[in-house]
């Protein structure tokens, strides 16, 4: 399952009948292995460093999977 926001201005031009088209995002996967320290949360080092090595415009269409043992 996904979820992929439209935005506020999108939305009536649904209820139009337009037709709506969506750009299919392409997928990033994290593998991710080790241990987070107990003091550190996922927000602390995970989301901050996908931020640092993508920047804010980097994640334009596209979706970030995480997974792995970590």
């Amino acid at each position: 399952m996904i979820a992929i926001g439209a935005g506020g201005w999108m939305s009536p031009w649904q209820w139009v009948a337009a037709p709506f088209y969506l750009v299919c995002p392409r997928v990033v996967k994290f593998n991710l292995i080790g241990r987070l320290k107990p003091w550190v949360s996922a927000k602390d080092r995970l989301i901050l460093e996908v931020l640092r090595i993508f920047g804010t415009r980097g994640n334009v269409n596209r979706v970030f999977e995480y997974g792995g043992p970590g």
